[in-house]
Formats: C-alpha cells, structure tokens, sequence
C-alpha cells in the first residue's frame, strides 16, 4: 500500500510533452529499458501505453524492430507486462508483440493487464471544461494584480490537460462583472491554451455567467462530462438568486455527469454565497465542491488540482501502482517456491 501511494506521486509528477500524432516511439522505450543495469532475479518491464508504436505490425518479417527490442527483453529474463489504457488502439501491437514473446514450451506468455472497465469500452473520458470567471473592478488588471494571478491559474489547469494528453476536452471561457462576456464555447484544449483575455471590470453579478453557463453545456456535445468552475473574489447583491440559479442549472445538466467547484479568491470574496452555492448543486447533481484560496499561489494551485484530479485519471494513476505490486508478489512468490 505504501509502494503504491508513492509510485502514483511520482508519476502525478511528471509532465507529459511532445508528440503530436498519435504513435509513439514505443520500440525506443522499450530499447531503453533494457538497458538499464537489472539486477534483481524478480525483473519486471511495465509497458504503459495508450497508442500503438511506430511499426507497421501488418508486415512483420524478420528482423524488424519490435522482434529485435521483445529478443533482448527474453535474453535479460526479463517478465513484461502490458498494461492496456485503450485496448482498440494497441491491439495490432500487442499481436506483434505475443508473436515474438509468447512461448509455451517455456511457459512464457505476455502478461495483460487492462486499465479501463473492458465492459465500459475502451474509450476514455472526455471532458468540457465551463469556466466562470470574475473579471470585476477589484480584481484589476495590471501585473502581479488578482486577474494576473487568475491568468496563470486559467493557464495551468489547461496545461495540466494537455500534459496528461486529454487533448479531447473542451473548454467554454465566460467571465463576467455586471453582465457576462462568453469568450469561447466548446473548443479544443489546444485552442484554449492559446487565449488571452483583458477584464471590463465593472460590478458583479453571478446570475448572467450562471446562465450562459449552463447555455454552454447544454449546447456541448453529450459524449463530454461537464465541469463547472465558478471563481470570483466578491458577492452579488441577489440574496439566494445565485444559489436557485445554480440548483436549477445542476437539475439541468446533471444526467451528464456536471461535477461543479466554486473558488473564493482572496479575503473579500463572499465565501458564504460560494459556498451555498456549492452545496445546492450537490443537492441538485451529486457532485458540488467549495474551495478557498486567499492569494494567487492558492489559487493557481487550485485550478491545477481541478484540472489534473479528474477522476479518470487518478483511479488510472493508482490502479497501474496495485497492478505492479501484485505482479511483483507474484512473482516473488513462484521463485521462492
């Protein structure tokens, strides 16, 4: 239990960059890992992976790459274990694989270990990110002010998406003082990573960025699940309207899967309407949350948190560390017999 814990903070560590089309250079890694100096006699090589390599696994003749990195894994002893995200993806490459590793007379046989419900299918979820924005008078708009902070939170939630390749996601911008402004419905990640936006900074009132809100999610297509983040550093002057508006919008939307956070930033937002706010979309959908983050370094913490804890991705992270605990014991076990 305790491997586990610390595999999955090591690998909510890592940044996912590069790439771009869908192989990846899996042979390379493979090649890689043989590489390194193995000394124990229990000897695990854990293929995680979502996308194919860059072989043509229609023409396997001799010689070729995936036969030449599967050989140097087999003359190591080396056990591999394939950990399937998206099984559809991988599947001509797992048959490669199995053509060169399997082996009954020696009893070895690629070990599969799938990361998704198989009954669910193999696609995983995608998500559409609806962000209400306070673009207010008090939250100003030079740097190191609250809207600059705002901005590098905003941009670390969408990077956070891109490094864990959720590039199927979608996010809606809407930010709001008196009235609401939608920036942007239902566009790709990439597109969001690119946008840059300037306040009006005028009063605050939390009804129009709610209904344009739920004008965007409603709009989205149903294959994505929801996220509502409503932030602001102040109140509205509507007594409850706020808190109505959002049950209503919650009852709405909730048989898509809506999860909604509200965020009070800095020491004078009404954390009483957020948090009433949270709890009545819970009451409505399942799934509300309230969050407070006093100054910028909270808030862009925050919104990181948000956009890299989809829930997906941490059973995901958690679920590969059980896999390899219990491959290993397993293991140990037999030798010892």
């Amino acid at each position: 239990e305790k491997g586990t814990s610390i595999f999955a903070d090591f690998i909510h560590k890592l940044q996912a960059k590069g790439g771009g089309d869908i192989e990846e250079d899996v042979e390379g890694a493979l090649k890689k890992a043989t590489t390194l100096e193995w000394k124990s006699k229990a000897r695990f090589l854990i293929l995680i992976t979502d996308a194919p390599g860059h072989c043509n696994y229609s023409h396997l003749g001799n010689g070729t790459k995936i036969e030449s990195v599967v050989g140097d894994i087999i003359s190591k002893k080396i056990d591999l274990v394939f950990c399937r995200v998206d099984p559809d993806a991988t599947k001509k490459m797992e048959k490669a694989i199995r053509n060169f590793y399997d082996d009954k007379r020696r009893d070895r046989a690629l070990e599969i270990s799938d990361m998704v419900d198989v009954k669910e299918g193999s696609t995983r979820a995608q998500y559409h990110f609806v962000l209400c924005l306070d673009e207010s008078g008090s939250m100003g708009s030079t740097e190191g002010s609250p809207w600059d902070h705002l901005m590098q939170a905003y941009k670390a939630l969408v990077n956070s998406r891109r490094s864990s390749q959720s590039l199927g996601d979608l996010v809606s911008v809407i930010t709001f003082d008196g009235s609401s402004n939608t920036r942007f419905t239902a566009r790709s990640v990439e597109y969001a990573a690119r946008q840059s936006f300037q306040p009006s900074q005028g009063g605050t009132n939390f009804i129009p960025a709610l209904r344009s809100a739920r004008d965007c999610i409603q709009s989205a297509p149903i294959s994505h699940k929801p996220i509502l983040l409503f932030m602001s550093d102040g109140g509205d002057d509507d007594d409850s309207a706020a808190e109505d508006e959002i049950a209503e919008l919650a009852s709405k939307c909730g048989h898509l899967g809506l999860q909604v956070h509200t965020i009070a930033f800095g020491r004078g937002a009404d954390t009483g309407r957020l948090s009433g706010m949270a709890n009545r979309a819970r009451s409505s959908c399942g799934l509300g949350e309230f969050h407070q983050s006093i100054d910028g370094v909270q808030l862009i913490k925050k919104f990181k948190e948000i956009g890299s804890q989809c829930k997906t991705l941490q059973g995901l992270v958690t679920k590969i560390g059980e896999k390899i605990a219990s491959a290993v014991t397993r293991k140990l076990i037999l030798d010892h017999l």
